[in-house]
């Protein structure tokens, strides 16, 4: 039985599919590093102003501290007492 060597084009189809399965995990590992990092600026920006040095106001403060609607707190604002500024950071 004689051997059958590949043709040139066979070797090089099989060139580029032994690269491409070992390229495909470091593509996948970059896209899934990439938008990890994206969506951790989306979430350390909550809002788009924030971040520039603008403080929230007591209500939207009272909101996130308290987990309810800024309307809630503008009925019973002083149902709803906010710490001092910074109080938590430390904490």
């Amino acid at each position: 039985m004689a051997e059958r060597r590949m043709t040139k084009t066979e070797v090089v189809g099989n060139a580029l599919g032994i690269a491409g399965l070992i390229m495909l995990p470091i593509v996948l590992g970059v896209i899934i590093y990439i938008n990890r990092r994206v969506e951790a600026r989306a979430i350390g920006q909550a809002r788009e102003d924030r971040g520039k040095g603008i403080p929230l106001d007591d209500t939207q403060r009272a909101a996130r501290h308290y987990n309810i609607s800024p309307e809630e707190y503008l009925g019973c604002p002083d149902c709803y007492p906010l710490p001092d500024r910074g109080a938590g950071l430390y904490g």
